[in-house]
């Protein structure tokens, strides 16, 4: 284990890279002709047993995947595929009142953070077709957070949790 600083990055990621393995964002210009409009996000669940590297600062989980993984697949998944790529974008956004919303907010330094659990009551929540959520707070106040966000949470007026699909 170790870092190769010419390559700029581990000596691990180097030997899948001469494997023939690539970074699933990588392979996305090939697989855009075959599906297009698709993400990594919509293909990234069916790679839950491929090898992955951690890449960047803090440490994110990259999927490494030759050709052959990523073609047989996608032909496995094709029909699941396509159909996931035409329910998003023909997504209409859902509006959810008297909600209840929980985000954290960061204060202090990137060396020593401080999350700050707010709590929101009687909120506007709209549930919008790019992954994210735009809240609108009693007060007026309007931001959005992204559907995988850490410590988010919505909850509709009955108490059941907001989720995207």
């Amino acid at each position: 284990m170790g870092y190769d600083y010419q390559a700029g990055m581990s000596y691990n990621a180097v030997k899948a890279y001469n494997e023939g393995k690539k970074p699933l964002s990588k392979w996305l210009p090939l697989v855009n002709k075959y599906f297009p409009g698709i993400k990594v996000n919509d293909i990234k669940e069916y790679f839950y047993n491929a090898e992955y590297h951690h890449t960047g600062k803090f440490y994110n989980e990259t999927i490494m995947i030759t050709r052959e993984e990523l073609v047989n697949t996608l032909f496995d998944n094709r029909f699941e595929i396509r159909e996931k790529i035409k329910n998003r974008n023909n997504k209409q956004e859902k509006v959810y009142y008297n909600c209840e919303v929980k985000y954290l907010e960061w204060s202090g330094t990137r060396k020593h953070p401080i999350a700050t659990e707010i709590i929101e009551k009687n909120c506007i929540v709209k549930d919008l077709p790019n992954q994210f959520f735009e809240i609108k707070t009693s007060s007026g106040e309007v931001f959005r957070k992204k559907q995988d966000t850490k410590g988010f949470y919505a909850f509709d007026a009955e108490g059941f949790r907001i989720y995207k699909k």
